[in-house]
């Protein structure tokens, strides 16, 4: 939990930048090697040795994005066939969508929180007293598989679960969460490393900003993304990490038929957006997605908003930098649009979406269409400005004002007469 620590601080940084603009200092170290050049000045490329430069900072960033990426994410079972060399493409793939869409790993995050939430509940009301939210995790995770007499196998989450105890065909084994835990592969390094990379990035970036140095949009950038990952951290904090052997229960055989009879349609669907949202049949399936329970109609409300407002908070944290010093005024005023658009677009569409299929679930063909077109429309908005956050992040550093590259005076942060 001490990656969570660093949470208050980020917050504390945010709101020290967007009250006010960051002014430069009077001097630089620039100005020992470049008299002529004031703090003010935009400079190039500058990489000096033990100074902090442009190199320093693209390697803090860069660093604290991939080991916050890395241990955050826990990924389901992988299916028996799955090589290394697939599993370890499947989890570069999540690190790259989180990365440009933070907010989609959260969202996934919650939703499987609930799912395990509700898991735990129904196997409370079935005499299992001693399950933990672990066990709710693992159990929706594909960590149990049915074999059906020997002839097929798939994985079963508590959907499934419920129904084959309720009818006596499995008998489930007493799993401790000694066992749930010795099975989870936790990096206890990667987490150190991931707490020591936030810790030292946000004690950094306050400093900077009490001290009036100015941060450039990629150390900000990587700030909002580290108070995400904080949160989908801290919501899979008892998820078990990279189990890759599940429990397999026997039943007798059954035909693809009456297991299908016997689960019921509405425990059978799995909806995925690697799939393109095509409903898939769980008995069909080797693993369970990552992204196999989706926000539906029936998805309760606190969760739906709780994705809306970490998307809002997200986009909205960019603008933290609405009076940053960039290369051209141009990439200012498109930044401070990009960090609105970011905001507002996709819970515009997405909730309108929401909305209407609660609210009124016999539209006609035409009104569904055009609730269609404002979603792909918002979503097509938020795709551009997060785009060009990420790259103006970047690119940003081809120009800086020479005060960014000046170092923290600690010992103004030591008592002193």
């Amino acid at each position: 939990m001490c990656i969570i620590a660093a949470f208050p601080w980020l917050i504390l940084f945010v709101l020290n930048v967007a009250a006010s603009p960051l002014a430069a200092p009077t001097s630089s170290p620039l100005s020992l090697i470049a008299p002529n050049i004031t703090s003010s000045e935009q400079v190039g490329w500058y990489s000096p040795p033990n100074l902090r430069g442009t190199t320093n900072i693209l390697y803090s960033c860069l660093s604290t994005l991939f080991v916050c990426l890395w241990v955050v994410l826990q990924l389901n079972v992988p299916a028996p066939q799955d090589s290394p060399f697939i599993r370890t493409l499947r989890k570069a793939k999540w690190m790259l969508l989180g990365f440009g869409a933070p907010e989609w790993l959260f969202m996934v995050a919650l939703v499987q929180r609930h799912d395990a939430a509700q898991a735990l509940w129904e196997m409370w009301k079935r005499g299992y007293g001693n399950w933990t939210i672990a066990h709710g995790f693992y159990l929706n995770m594909g960590a149990i598989i049915l074999d059906v007499g020997g002839r097929r196998r798939f994985p079963v989450t508590y959907r499934q679960l419920v129904v084959l105890l309720d009818h006596g065909l499995v008998t489930l084994p007493d799993i401790s969460e000694d066992e749930i835990k010795d099975k989870s592969k936790a990096d206890g390094f990667a987490k150190a490393i991931s707490c020591i990379q936030v810790g030292w990035l946000a004690v950094q970036s306050i400093a900077r900003a009490q001290q009036h140095l100015p941060l450039t949009t990629l150390e900000l950038t990587t700030l909002v993304f580290v108070a995400n990952s904080l949160l989908v951290f801290f919501i899979w904090w008892e998820k078990p990490t990279d189990v890759q052997v599940p429990i397999v229960l026997k039943t007798g055989n059954k035909t693809d038929e009456a297991l299908r009879q016997l689960f019921g349609e509405s425990n059978l669907k799995w909806d995925g957006f690697s799939h393109g949202y095509r409903s898939r049949d769980i008995i069909q399936l080797q693993r369970v997605y990552n992204d196999s329970d989706l926000p539906s109609t029936t998805t309760t409300g606190a969760i739906i908003n709780g994705i809306a407002a970490a998307t809002v908070s997200y986009g909205a944290l960019h603008c933290a930098a609405w009076n940053f010093s960039f290369p051209t005024t141009t990439e200012r005023t498109l930044w401070r649009v990009c960090s609105v658009i970011t905001t507002f677009a996709l819970p515009v569409g997405l909730g309108t979406v929401a909305w209407t299929k609660i609210k009124y679930p016999n539209l006609t063909h035409k009104a569904r269409y055009l609730v269609r077109c404002v979603s792909w429309a918002s979503t097509a908005l938020y795709v551009i400005s997060r785009s060009f956050l990420l790259f103006e992040s970047l690119f940003g550093l081809r120009s800086l004002p020479a005060a960014a590259y000046e170092d923290v005076q600690w010992t103004n942060f030591l008592p002193h007469v």
